[in-house]
């Protein structure tokens, strides 16, 4: 009520939806689900041995009373009492969702079971094969420890063309050597160790024994590896080598802010001190937006009534940046930032961050010169990642802003806006091909993506345009090194490694752990991969509308390849590639096995991405291509 009086009241989740969350991420966690599978397989030992010796110990009944016999009705009913609060406990936290066809009959033997041992305890007759029921909970219990690896089956199938990688054959042997007989249990053991390793894309992870942790040999490791997995390295290593490298990085800070992480941005304190309701705050911003823009009432009053739905994936953004060509990036950006609660928590200025966006918006060609890598382009990328963070899950399930932090989904909001800054409207191999200054400079590797990464940071050793001016030390650098990471491996090259990498990472059962940076990283970068080609999955009106600009982009190369004598790429001669068919095998070979994977691992998106989108649009090509 305090809050409410003083204009700075927040809706917060009720009581009861707090405690399912919590109670949820308790259920999911490892331990607990190593407990379980543990205990199951003690049991069905315990329950095949109970059955075969029940009539040797009954013989040994003395004066009424059998000791073994009431030992193991003991022990067999405290282990039916932590499967009875399990299943209440999950039945709690995860709603009708948990009660699939296993869980529900599983649940089912446990109630009755439980009747037939505290309501009805009297010997009857059948009771051994109820015992034997229980067994299912093995079953279930396998099932779950699978079901990673049985998803990841599940996309292959459903993929087209095989793109499996050597990575899950590898899974597959193993998995095949683990259910041999002839496997000691100590290289079962070894074998599943492997298979961690492996999904949780460790093999090539430093390992350091040491006596002393000394400072010079903390720098070298967080230089060659450490640094690109902070949350891996100890804490007092990392700091360490932070001191000794101090005085190689002093004052080469070019943007950002080289305040200490703990002291707390005098700016974002007075803005909270003038700005009390977060409702207002946002209002001014978005005021303030719309007058550096200079666009007309009458044109805000359209881009107002088009922003309404962009939540929603028919939401076509070709429409919208007709109504403001010149602004389109900055208004998107600006406003997603204002949603997300950007420029309050990451302490962002607003005025130097709109100048950037600005910046950003100058330097797309015209829609006559890059056909489809332009400022329309980028906004879509945008829109799709906040319709993937909005998008709800179904209940009991977790959605993607579920495992990101805040400055993670910034990042990828900021990679979307970036990666196609100063596109060329041409490919990289064609930069390789034609010698272009910008694939030298590059030494041919990811050379757009390097190059859009060298600008965005120049733009912010800009003080008119750096507007993490007023961020910690820590926030502009994990900034930096998840932008660079992000961005670099969207380079269509590393297409099929970072597939493979994300169904690998699928088929481990504890991904996607918040807790760990890499996690999150893969995360992200499959993410603003996925709203790159999520053109090709929107309804079909605007689907074929992107399609005729990503092929025209095509042609417009083969063109210039042609007038300067170089080899014509493949799918950019107009004079003999057929638009549908170059589409459909974009479609098939790289969108398809990419979007099945996301929808295995996100579900709710499903429907909108492959149902109604994908589907659809791959047999209104295949009619076109008869």
């Amino acid at each position: 009520l305090e809050q409410e009086a003083n204009g700075n009241y927040e809706e917060t989740p009720s009581l009861m939806a707090f405690l399912r969350a919590k109670t949820r991420a308790q259920c999911d966690r490892r331990e607990v689900n190593l407990f379980l599978i543990g205990l199951v397989c003690f049991y069905a030992v315990f329950v095949i041995f109970q059955i075969a010796t029940q009539e040797i110990f009954t013989s040994l009944q003395n004066d009424g009373v059998n000791w073994p016999t009431d030992l193991m009705d003991e022990i067999d009913a405290v282990i039916l009492a932590v499967f009875l609060a399990e299943v209440a406990v999950k039945s709690f936290a995860f709603g009708l969702v948990f009660f699939d066809t296993w869980n529900t009959l599983d649940a089912v033997i446990v109630l009755v079971s439980a009747a037939f041992m505290w309501l009805v305890p009297i010997q009857v007759q059948g009771i051994g094969l109820l015992r034997l029921l229980r067994l299912v909970r093995v079953v279930v219990a396998l099932r779950k420890v699978s079901e990673g690896r049985r998803k990841l089956k599940k996309i292959h199938k459903s993929s087209g063309p095989d793109v499996s990688s050597h990575v899950d054959r590898v899974l597959e042997t193993l998995e095949m050597l683990q259910a041999h007989k002839a496997v000691p249990q100590y290289l079962k053991d070894d074998l599943e160790w492997v298979a961690e390793m492996i999904t949780s894309n460790k093999l090539y992870t430093v390992s350091v024994d040491q006596d002393e942790n000394g400072d010079e040999l903390n720098a070298w490791f967080a230089n060659s590896d450490g640094m690109n997995n902070k949350k891996d390295m100890p804490m007092n290593s990392r700091d360490s080598a932070l001191n000794v490298m101090a005085g190689m990085t002093q004052g080469t800070m070019e943007f950002g802010s080289t305040r200490d992480p703990k002291e707390k941005s005098q700016v974002g304190k007075q803005r909270k001190a003038e700005v009390v309701d977060p409702e207002v705050e946002k209002a001014q911003w978005i005021n303030n937006l719309y007058m550096l823009t200079g666009l007309s009432q009458a044109e805000l009053d359209q881009i107002d009534v088009a922003l309404k739905t962009w939540e929603e994936w028919q939401f076509d953004i070709l429409v919208t940046m007709e109504l403001m060509p010149d602004a389109l990036t900055q208004v998107m950006f600006i406003r997603l930032a204002i949603d997300y609660e950007f420029i309050r928590e990451l302490g962002l200025d607003f005025d130097r961050l709109y100048s950037y966006c600005a910046r950003v918006q100058e330097s797309f060609r015209t829609p006559q010169q890059v056909k489809f890598n332009g400022a329309g382009h980028t906004a879509s990328m945008m829109q799709t990642i906040h319709y993937l963070l909005r998008k709800p899950p179904a209940e009991g399930s977790k959605g993607l802003p579920d495992y990101l932090e805040i400055l993670d989904q910034f990042t990828m909001f900021f990679s979307c806006m970036v990666i196609n800054f100063c596109h060329p409207g041409v490919t990289n191999h064609f930069l390789c091909k034609s010698r272009h200054p910008r694939a030298i400079r590059y030494n041919d590797i990811a050379v757009m993506q390097h190059y859009n990464l060298a600008a965005c940071f120049d733009l912010l050793r800009d003080k008119d345009m750096n507007f993490m001016q007023n961020c910690d030390k820590d926030t502009c650098e994990s900034f930096r090194m998840m932008l660079v990471r992000v961005v670099v491996r969207s380079d269509i090259k590393s297409h099929y490694e970072e597939l493979s990498i994300f169904q690998t990472k699928i088929a481990a059962n504890d991904f996607p752990d918040v807790e760990q940076l890499e996690d999150r990283l893969v995360l992200m970068g499959v993410s603003v991969r996925l709203a790159d080609i999520a053109w090709t999955c929107r309804p079909q009106q605007s689907f074929m509308r992107w399609g005729e600009k990503f092929i025209e982009q095509f042609f417009s190369q083969g063109d210039l390849e042609k007038q300067i004598g170089i080899t014509v790429s493949p799918f950019c001669d107009r004079d003999i590639v057929s638009p549908a068919k170059c589409q459909i095998s974009f479609l098939l070979v790289v969108v398809h096995p990419f979007v099945s994977a996301y929808c295995a691992l996100f579900e709710h998106v499903k429907k909108d991405l492959i149902d109604e989108g994908f589907d659809i649009n791959r047999a209104q090509l295949a009619t076109i291509a008869r």
